[in-house]
């Protein structure tokens, strides 16, 4: 690499994200080929990449340019060949560009993330529980969570899309006692909310969603009391009372524990109850959740769904566990039921992103769920990648994706899939 790349590349990369050069900084430029079929539309595409990574920060760029050139049933009108017309048509799309931003400074106190957002929980998920803000075909959010996390208070803010601001949540907690055996209890205060269910005159607005009681200016709530009940560095027992709701039309009292073992083999294991009340509100707990985005926003086209506003109270219980292995991989499992409301279950494998075969498998199921509309039966993902790592490198990728749900208006399939096969080539330099 010339002196002179080397200089344009950096000056570029402090216009776009400010800090200093460390010594380990490493660049990279690569691009993607593949080919895809969603649905019965078939794809040929290219990305263009470029990342830099240097000490606590990163952030990659990218063109993901899809060019379809089999437009199967049903027709959207889309000229073909050509690109994909939903891919660029709304302001949040352009977020493909920025690929990721990641800084984690401050002796690793504070952690800023920019891009896809995967199973993103604050505090025990009261209200944001394990949220993916990408599932739409149709549309990208470049979603941003910042956390900061000191010995004793903590600050979470989340928002699905940067450009859009659709949903919003934050969560602080702090120790309300310094000392002692009472310095193991937290104290925190969460809210939600988004922006988009309704306008503010309570009526639908232009995102294609079902009429609810929800209001921008009513946003979901929640507190929440934890206490280190018994534990040292490598094991601990915590347990929890919280109480979470949707301004005065909906009630939910949580109560918890969460076992963690560190080492080798870490573990989590977490049990919780709750009751709730939901006054004509159709307020659930954890309700951005896994499923949230295709759930109440569309899958493809005007059809939508929330859940049924209720005056029946519910009682259910949420568990989980979690299981890593350093190096080696990565398991998360969630069974959540809520008598006569819902059942639902969430399973997600991943290996090690550092070895040359990568697998990751995801699939989360909806036994039965009370809201009308367009209920979601099933969505998983299955990708598999076997990349060859130097100065340069090549990585071999195939991954299919399923959205099952309930045969809905004629033209619009119950089954809606995407298959992918691609090849990367690039090259990593670093000074």
């Amino acid at each position: 690499m010339t002196s002179g790349w080397k200089a344009a590349v950096a000056a570029v990369a402090v216009l776009v994200a400010g800090p200093a050069f460390a010594d380990d900084t490493k660049v990279g430029a690569g691009a993607e080929f593949g080919t895809s079929f969603l649905g019965s539309d078939g794809f040929v595409d290219l990305s263009p990449q470029l990342w830099l990574q240097s000490g606590a920060w990163q952030f990659g760029l990218g063109a993901p340019l899809r060019y379809r050139v089999l437009d199967g049933d049903p027709k959207d009108g889309c000229k073909t060949p050509g690109l994909r017309c939903p891919d660029w048509d709304e302001m949040g799309d352009y977020g493909r560009i920025l690929r990721f931003f990641d800084y984690g400074g401050w002796s690793g106190d504070v952690n800023v993330h920019l891009g896809d957002l995967t199973g993103v929980s604050l505090g025990h998920g009261e209200l944001v529980y394990r949220y993916y803000n990408n599932w739409q075909y149709d549309s990208w959010h470049t979603g941003a969570l910042v956390d900061v996390q000191k010995p004793d208070f903590g600050l979470s803010l989340l928002t699905n899309d940067v450009l859009r601001w659709d949903l919003l949540a934050v969560r602080a907690w702090g120790r309300p006692v310094s000392s002692g055996y009472w310095r193991k209890l937290r104290f925190g205060l969460q809210a939600a909310w988004d922006r988009e269910v309704t306008g503010h005159d309570g009526k639908e607005s232009s995102t294609h969603r079902d009429d609810g009681p929800w209001r921008p200016e009513a946003p979901a709530l929640a507190m929440d009391l934890s206490l280190v009940a018994w534990g040292d560095d490598r094991r601990a027992l915590t347990t929890y009372l919280s109480v979470s709701g949707h301004a005065t039309d909906a009630l939910a009292v949580h109560m918890g524990a969460s076992w963690h073992r560190r080492g080798d083999l870490a573990t989590v294991l977490t049990l919780e109850s709750r009751v709730v009340a939901p006054f004509g509100s159709p307020y659930l707990p954890g309700w951005f959740g896994t499923l949230y985005e295709l759930q109440t926003r569309s899958l493809r086209g005007p059809t939508a769904r929330n859940a049924a506003a209720t005056n029946k109270a519910t009682a259910g219980v949420r568990a989980s566990v979690e299981w890593a292995r350093a190096y080696k991989f990565r398991f998360a499992g969630v069974v959540d039921w809520l008598h006569d409301r819902r059942l639902d279950a969430t399973a997600w494998l991943g290996t090690d992103p550092n070895k040359k075969l990568q697998l990751n498998a995801m699939v989360a199921k909806v036994f039965f769920d009370r809201g009308p509309g367009d209920p979601l039966q099933w969505t998983g993902n299955l990708a598999a990648k076997l990349w060859v790592q130097g100065p340069w490198y090549a990585q071999c990728a195939v991954g299919r994706k399923w959205r099952v749900r309930e045969v809905v208006p004629e033209g619009t399939s119950p089954l809606y899939s995407e298959l992918e096969v691609r090849l990367a080539v690039g090259a990593d330099l670093s000074w």
